[in-house]
């Protein structure tokens, strides 16, 4: 089986890499364009992502030393309720003093008696030359460089045209760009659509991606080895670009520092798989950067793709898709509904009806926020 990934960013080079890994696939042909936009942030994951590395042969060990990657034992949630707390990774089941106890442990990075998990910080631009690397010391791997069309027959996608050449495959992978496979997107505006970020030296051992609230956002921090990046990801409708970085850099304690600003559109591909193709990464969705839901997706869509491949099925493997994609909106609504920030962005979101998991009622991924908000 042959099959092509559209795409050179960190997704097209996960789903490369576990399409080698797969018996049944015998060619894989990446196509991208020369220059790809670096990504310069760290990237936070939850323990799907140390599985992932675990299916493609790589050895976590080593993938942190090449990507200055650190630990990450859950996400500091600072400002949202009358509370701080850890969202963490635990084992077993916890309550309210339990989770109090394992936040200060987090944060103060003392032994944490509870049994958990784990996932990692890493730099996106080292994680992609290391994942094409691995990508390319197989044999059956084949990078192109060039922009590529796609041509359909039918409801099957027949070949693309890369730099005037035509690639036949079995199966075909857009990890490029939104509406590449004639995708329909449903458009959220609920969300936030702009980011700023920085990144300053740094030698501590904070070992949690930080997420604190802000006038018209939140803030991330994430660690990395001599490193430590922020975003400050907001809505612009409520704040204008000069304000939201100047109260970036007041919220860090520095007065400059050189910052990016990313614009971006919060959208969901109604379907992720056709026939004989699949559409996975920024590609597929992006809702907000909070609590990684980026990259679980990301993994569940590559576990979804092998499905697909295998069995084909393509109306499970959508529907296990979309389910997720309830899944997360409605966590993600529940950060943003149950807060008690009193500016007009944050009173809005509250007041917005957005649908939640009721307080009384949370899904698993939800349940240490209500936790630790004293819900339960």
């Amino acid at each position: 089986m042959k099959a092509v990934v559209l795409g050179g960013g960190v997704s097209g080079y996960m789903v490369a890499n576990r399409l080698l890994s797969l018996h049944k696939v015998n060619e894989v042909v990446l196509v991208s364009s020369k220059d790809i936009p670096t990504i310069g942030v760290g990237e936070g994951t939850a323990p799907y992502f140390l599985r992932y590395l675990e299916s493609v042969g790589i050895k976590e060990q080593n993938f942190m030393e090449v990507t200055d990657a650190t630990y990450k034992y859950g996400v500091h949630y600072k400002g949202w309720w009358d509370n701080d707390f850890v969202n963490a990774f635990p084992l077993e089941s916890i309550n309210q003093e339990e989770l109090k106890e394992m936040s200060e442990s987090i944060i103060e990075g003392r032994e944490i008696k509870k049994k958990h998990i784990y996932g990692i910080h890493f730099d996106c631009n080292k994680a992609i030359d290391f994942l094409r690397t691995k990508a390319e010391s197989n044999n059956h791997y084949t990078h192109v460089e060039g922009e590529a069309s796609v041509v359909f027959d039918g409801d099957e996608i027949s070949h693309v045209l890369v730099n005037g050449k035509k690639i036949v495959a079995d199966y075909y992978v857009n990890c490029a760009s939104a509406g590449l496979f004639n995708e329909d997107y449903v458009y959220l505006n609920q969300y936030n659509n702009s980011a700023i970020t920085c990144h300053l030296p740094y030698d501590g051992n904070m070992q949690y991606t930080g997420a604190k609230t802000m006038s018209a956002g939140w803030r991330w921090s994430i660690p990395l080895k001599g490193r430590i990046g922020y975003g400050y990801v907001f809505d612009n409708n409520y704040i204008d670009e000069a304000d939201a970085k100047q109260e970036l850099l007041d919220s860090i304690g520095v007065k400059s520092a050189e910052t990016r600003t990313i614009r971006y559109q919060s959208k969901y591909a109604t379907n992720a798989y056709g026939k004989n193709y699949a559409t996975i990464g920024l590609a597929q969705n992006f809702l907000d950067p909070l609590d990684t839901l980026s990259l679980i997706s990301n993994c569940s869509a590559i576990d979804w793709m092998v499905e697909h491949i295998v069995y084909g099925r393509i109306d499970l493997v959508n529907s296990k898709y979309r389910n997720q994609m309830g899944v997360m909106m409605s966590h993600l609504n529940s950060q943003y509904v149950h807060q008690n920030r009193e500016e007009e962005y944050w009173v809005n979101r509250r007041e917005s009806g957005l649908k939640t998991y009721p307080k009384h009622r949370p899904s698993s991924i939800t349940l240490l926020t209500y936790i630790g908000r004293g819900f339960l």
